[in-house]
Formats: structure tokens, sequence, C-alpha cells
């Protein structure tokens, strides 16, 4: 690229308009020679610039849902609300290259849980159970055919109740137990996840669907959970 000097003016020197879009003209025109290999960092501004070949991929996508959905299983349940709003189809050639990577999020309202029971006796409300297992969860999957799916990144744990569980013993009496959990219970939460991913490998790695799954960590401590009104954004971000 070749240099180009900016128009100065002194103090008290009348501006010129036509020195300023010459310099433009001359700055537009001259970037068509940068090419990726010399600007691969986030620090450089590249929105004045026009390239002959375009080397930069901003695929983003963003999909929101008011639905509502009963999570009420220990195994991973894909997260739909209403429709597909935390699935992405991608397309069977989405390729994120060696280098590339992608930045994924959502979050989402859990709204209610069931209170648990003993099995057997719908009266008698389970109250001893570690603190551990009074919790749920969030994972990214994906998948490279739209079939078969894998964890990807990290989970997130939120627990329903704010304090450790002791060996309280079990309520007989409905009312006394729902007195003590809702001293300590969650009555409303809000939950997330982020996932940033990138290709350290030498090959290429295909994404046909990402998909925001959830589960209960133990459906003796809490049956099921509600969760309502979710946003989820995905992003390629490429060299």
């Amino acid at each position: 690229m070749s240099i180009i000097t900016p128009p100065i003016f002194r103090p008290g020197q009348d501006i010129v308009v036509s020195d300023y879009n010459t310099f433009n003209t001359n700055l537009s025109n001259a970037s068509n020679f940068i090419y990726a290999d010399n600007v691969k960092t986030e620090a450089v501004s590249q929105f004045h610039l026009k390239y002959s070949t375009e080397p930069f991929n901003g695929d983003f996508y963003h999909d929101s849902s008011i639905g509502i959905q009963i999570i009420n299983a220990a195994t991973w349940t894909p997260v739909v609300l209403s429709g597909d709003a935390f699935n992405f189809s991608l397309g069977n050639n989405f390729v994120i290259e060696p280098g590339q990577g992608f930045r994924a999020h959502f979050d989402i309202w859990v709204d209610a849980f069931i209170n648990p029971v003993i099995p057997g006796n719908p009266n008698t409300y389970l109250y001893d159970v570690p603190n551990q297992e009074d919790c749920y969860q969030f994972q990214f999957f994906d998948s490279a055919d739209g079939a078969t799916y894998n964890p990807i990144g990290c989970q997130s744990t939120y627990s329903i109740t704010v304090a450790p569980r002791s060996t309280g013993g079990t309520f007989n009496n409905a009312n006394a137990f729902r007195t003590a959990l809702y001293e300590r219970l969650r009555i409303k939460q809000k939950c997330n996840l982020t996932l940033c991913w990138i290709n350290t490998s030498t090959s290429n790695y295909t994404i046909e669907n990402l998909e925001v799954r959830a589960r209960l960590l133990s459906t003796l401590w809490s049956p099921s959970i509600t969760i309502s009104n979710g946003t989820y954004t995905f992003m390629r971000f490429k060299n």
C-alpha cells in the first residue's frame, strides 16, 4: 500500500473540503491492496476500507421466543420453547477453518419448579437432599450432520435454592415443608451461557446445527422446572 498523506491545516488556515475529498478517495482506492494477512487483529477498524476481494465473513444469527417449556428429565433435553428458536441450522457446508472460531450466547428465564415428593406418597415432601442435587444445567450441543449431537464447551449450573441442604429429615406436613423451602427458594431466575470456541486444529470443523439443551441433576429433588422468554445469538469470526 502506498503512503497517503492527509491534508494538514494550521491554526487560522481555511479548511478546503476538496482536499479532504481527494484524500478520502485516495485512501479508498489504496485499500484495495490491503489483505487479510496483515490485519489479523481486532484492534484494527476496517469499516473505512474497501477490498477487491472481501476477506471477512460476518455470519450472524439471532432468534428469540416468548414460549414456555417444561424440563422434567435428568437427560439432556433440547430447549425449543415455541418452535426451534434455540437450534440454529447453519447448513451442511458451514465450516470453521483452522484459526477461525465462533461465539454463541443464550439467556432464558426459569419461572417455576414442582415440589418434590416421596415416591408413592404425594402428601409427603422430601427435604434432606444434598445441595448438589437441587440443580439444573444448560449446555451447547453441535452436530455435523443434523442427526448426531455432541456437547461442546462447558455447562452452566443453577440451584433452585439459595442455602445448602442439611439433614433436616422429612416434612409430613405440606405447609411446614413449603414454609421452610420458600425461605430459601429462588422464585424466578435469569440464566445464561456463553460459548467461545476456536478451531485450534489443522483441519476444518463442520457445524450443521448448534443448539442449547437443559437437564435436571435429580428429578427426585426437583421433578421439573419451567423455562420461558429466551434469546439466542451466534456469530462466526474469520481472519
